[in-house]
């Protein structure tokens, strides 16, 4: 089967990547797995390469051959991609088109905790473990237990949500001199589209919530105080 999908993450994942984005037949989101038992399913190097060797992008919409559905219970956007073929970019979207997938769930992944118990999970009708959403502020924190880590607090849908993880190389590189700079008070982005996922099972029996992109809206300012 093919795809054609908008590309809204490219975070890492055990030496590897998380490729995330929205089906754009159906509007529905989907992540790009490999059958790589070893990386828990992330995509190497190679898979994420077009034919001329340059590397797919965030804000990509490509087409993409896929083998088959994954049945992943806490995850059931995955669709394990076809290696044998290149993935094909064909345009670069925009904010306005990635606003038009917003997504307006109750909760983000089930509570507002930063993590979600695979019990929980397990008694959902509809699971789900990729959201976007949009924030009017977004604060950003060094995580003082991890070096060089960073951390994220917002409010939405009127519940408050702190202590949720960044573990991205490249928010990480984007943010950590800026969120310094701020220590120990937050850098501060007003007005901010986040797509977040739900990571696999801790050894606590948890499922962390991860922030995989933050697009900031090019509408609004960005500083600090």
């Amino acid at each position: 089967m093919e795809k054609e999908v908008l590309i809204l993450t490219k975070s890492d994942k055990n030496g590897g990547y998380c490729v995330a984005g929205v089906d754009r037949e159906n509007g529905k989101f989907i992540r790009l797995v490999s059958d790589d038992t070893e990386t828990e399913y992330a995509l190497s190097k190679y898979d994420i390469e077009y034919d001329d060797h340059t590397e797919l992008e965030v804000m990509d919409i490509i087409k993409v051959k896929l083998k088959e559905k994954q049945e992943c219970w806490y995850q059931p956007e995955n669709y394990i991609i076809d290696r044998e073929y290149y993935f094909l970019k064909i345009a670069k979207t925009n904010i306005q088109e990635i606003k038009n997938y917003i997504m307006t769930e109750p909760y983000i992944f089930y509570n507002s905790d930063k993590s979600v118990d695979e019990t929980i999970i397990k008694n959902q009708l509809n699971k789900y473990s990729l959201i976007m959403f949009r924030v009017d502020k977004l604060n950003l924190w060094k995580n003082k237990y991890k070096d060089r880590k960073i951390m994220a607090s917002f409010d939405y849908n009127g519940e408050s949500y702190s202590f949720i993880k960044i573990t991205d190389s490249n928010l990480t590189e984007i943010y950590y001199d800026k969120v310094s700079k701020c220590a120990p008070r937050p850098f501060v982005i007003e007005g901010a589209i986040l797509v977040m996922s739900l990571a696999g099972s801790h050894s606590d029996g948890r499922h962390y919530k991860l922030i995989a992109n933050i697009i900031e809206d090019e509408q609004m300012p960005v500083f600090a105080f």
